[in-house]
């Protein structure tokens, strides 16, 4: 027996999670059977009970099967077979409501030609025969949470829960006749009666107590609870039978996690609206058949493979303060239905769309379910992320562009491979398991590729938002992330790539003749960018609108001590040098980090870095080459010409204004690292470094 355990009225529940959607739909079902408060907390659900103990025993003792049945489908027992035999002679009050119930049903398909037809064609028959016939209240939340018949262009229709498979079954396991075969193992068929398994089986399930043989193959709830990988394949480990130490046991559950289950799919019933839409010449009909059931017909950065199937994804909300399980219905009946095919197009959308409802609403985040089809086995609801209203969903910024540059097998191999890892990158970041900082480091391989090829089908990496760059420094803040960074602030795309865009047209293409940067190392870059910069400068001297320092407002400076380090060479040169041609394809934010101020930065750099990123001032190729090999006279020269090359420092009396002759020694042993240092933009007035003379 499991211990009494009270944490101010509202105990944790173990077993249940936000991640997996077998974890959501208990809480949900233990709130119903309980008729307890609830709220989430992180990834663990609280409920309002005195223990464990009186969750257990409260479902042992007084739990009631609900009369739920799929009667069009083959398997459900109402078609052929004396499968449901026991459930319509019990006497048992326990089964009441499922005997009452089966009964009318019986009597509804006795009135109907069943002959010749099957699941299709009795779908859009039964459902508005049972509607109108069946009074239990369980049985029509039921039938409205598996979906809604329509008449579309004079032919019926029938709109469909993927949450419940293809009609209240998942391939040819009837979900409702294995509700009752889950029931049966937990209380007596003729006495109503708990068996001498039924306690095993709640303490398991409820409060994750360990149990041999806990596990049975009568309800399969793999596609609740699936560990899939990108092409669709079950891990395949083997283990104990266990619960809940196995969980990778996918064809295995729990009888009690099926019925609570199916307790909590029963709690989005109730919800079908009809939803008018007038966007087009004339208004059209669209059905919300499951709250934030969104159907993305066109591919998503989020749900989508390189099958190009129609995908879906299902929003579950989470909320942080105890809710009654009538106000979480009541919420999700009236502001969380969209299916709309003109509002709701993809998960920007969506979040535009529930940030205008939070006000009302009490849901803080919502836990993110991508349906993936498994060949004769329905579709798998794998967990993508949690999301908040507020935020943003980042991969959905590539919606359109990635299907337009889906790996195709009349591709090169190289384009076929890049395009490959790209569409295995984005799928295994939208399932939790990549990283955004490798993801932007292919996508800059990929940009690169392609404006190589300028194929008029493979268009560029459209513009990423400023989220991508956040979400990648939380990843990992190191030197070599805040230095790439710093290096894309400087229009780094327009130089390493033939992108190009027209605001008029909103449009992106690749550009004819273009000079293009080599980016096979950091130096080479580097040397290249300062070489491109006083170019362009020296055939207009006027404008210095063409290097970069005119665009302060858009730089993110770079940390003195970070190129303090990149000079000492300690920082790895290429991975700055990917993550910059990858953050290139992104907005900078310009106050990412701190900013810091110089120690030990040598002073042929500090001054060379002044003049060079000063708006009035610049470094030409003679500075740049001379310090390249070595030489710090022409870069001397031309300070003086500007009169740059004198700093006050600490022992200088400010009243007498002393000047103090500072001497750059003729050669340097660090030429090659202040030019690369140098393609950073930094901040010039943090330098220490005064227009004064030089003497």
């Amino acid at each position: 027996m499991i211990s009494q355990t009270t944490v101010n009225q509202f105990i944790p529940i173990p077993t249940t999670s936000p991640t997996t959607l077998l974890g959501y739909l208990k809480a949900l079902g233990l709130m119903a059977i309980t008729n307890a408060k609830g709220y989430w907390e992180q990834e663990q659900f609280y409920l309002n009970v005195e223990s464990l103990r009186e969750v257990v025993e409260t479902f042992v003792s007084d739990y009631q099967p609900k009369p739920i049945a799929n009667p069009w489908n083959k398997k459900s027992g109402f078609l052929s077979g004396n499968q449901l035999k026991p459930f319509l002679e019990t006497e048992t009050e326990r089964y009441q409501r499922i005997r009452e119930t089966y009964q009318e049903i019986i009597e509804v398909l006795s009135e109907i030609d069943l002959k010749g037809k099957g699941s299709k064609e009795l779908k859009p028959l039964l459902f508005p025969k049972l509607e109108e016939s069946i009074e239990d209240d369980s049985f029509i939340d039921w039938l409205s949470s598996v979906g809604v018949v329509t008449t579309d262009k004079g032919k019926e229709r029938v709109y469909l829960n993927d949450l419940l498979g293809t009609g209240g079954n998942v391939s040819t396991s009837d979900l409702a006749f294995n509700y009752l075969e889950c029931c049966r193992q937990l209380w007596d068929i003729k006495t109503g009666e708990p068996t001498a398994d039924c306690q095993t089986f709640a303490e398991a399930a409820i409060a994750a107590t360990p149990h041999p043989k806990s596990l049975i193959k009568k309800g399969i709830l793999c596609h609740l609870s699936p560990r899939a990988d990108f092409f669709g394949e079950l891990d395949t480990r083997t283990g104990t039978d266990d619960y809940p130490a196995n969980g990778i046991s996918t064809q295995l559950a729990n009888p009690v996690d099926y019925i609570l289950a199916i307790e909590g799919l029963l709690q989005f019933s109730g919800t079908v609206k009809n939803l008018k839409e007038t966007d087009g010449e004339s208004p059209e009909t669209t059905y919300a058949l499951y709250p934030l059931l969104l159907e993305i017909n066109a591919g998503s950065a989020e749900t989508s493979d390189r099958t190009e199937n129609s995908k879906h994804e299902c929003w579950l909300p989470l909320w942080s303060e105890p809710m009654e399980l009538r106000k979480y219905r009541r919420y999700v009946s009236n502001h969380l239905n969209y299916r709309l095919k003109n509002q709701i197009r993809d998960t920007l959308d969506l979040l535009a769309q529930l940030s205008q409802s939070s006000q009302y609403l009490e849901f803080t985040r919502y836990s993110r379910f991508g349906f993936w089809p498994r060949k004769g086995q329905g579709s798998y609801a794998i967990h993508i992320g949690i999301e908040s209203p507020e935020g943003n969903d980042l991969g959905a910024e590539l919606r359109r562009w990635r299907k337009s540059v889906r790996p195709r097998p009349d591709q090169t191999n190289a384009t076929y491979t890049l395009l490959m890892s790209l569409e295995q990158r984005l799928t295994a970041l939208q399932r939790g398991q990549g990283s955004y900082q490798e993801l932007l480091i292919l996508l800059g391989s990929v940009e690169k590729h392609l404006s190589k090829l300028k194929s008029r089908y493979l268009l560029p990496v459209p513009n990423l938002s400023e989220n991508w760059v956040k979400k990648a420094y939380e990843e990992n803040r190191c030197s070599e992330f805040r230095l790439a960074a710093a290096l894309a602030s400087t229009g780094l795309r327009s130089n390493i790539s033939s992108y190009g865009h027209s605001k008029k047209k909103e449009t992106s293409f690749w550009r004819g003749n273009t000079d293009v940067v080599p980016t096979y190392s950091l130096s080479a870059l580097t040397y290249a960018l300062l070489r491109k910069w006083s170019i362009r400068l020296s055939q207009d001297s006027h404008n210095h609108s063409k290097h970069p320092s005119q665009y302060s407002d858009t730089l993110a400076y770079a940390n003195f001590e970070d190129i303090e380090k990149l000079m000492l060479g300690t920082l790895n040169e290429a991975l700055i040098l990917d993550l910059a041609c990858g953050l290139s394809l992104c907005s900078t934010p310009t106050k990412l980090w701190e900013q810091d101020k110089p120690k030990f930065l040598p002073f042929s750099y500090r001054y060379a870095a002044y003049a060079h990123w000063r708006k009035d001032y610049s470094l030409s190729m003679k500075e740049i080459y001379g310090l390249y090999q070595g030489s710090t006279v022409p870069l001397v020269r031309r300070l003086r010409a500007q009169g740059l090359t004198s700093r006050l420092t600490k022992e200088n009396d400010k009243k007498q204004k002393k000047k103090v002759k500072i001497t750059l020694p003729d050669l340097i042993e660090n030429g090659a690292e202040i030019i690369i240092a140098l393609a950073f933009p930094i901040n010039p007035y943090q330098l220490g470094v005064k227009t004064n003379d030089f003497n």
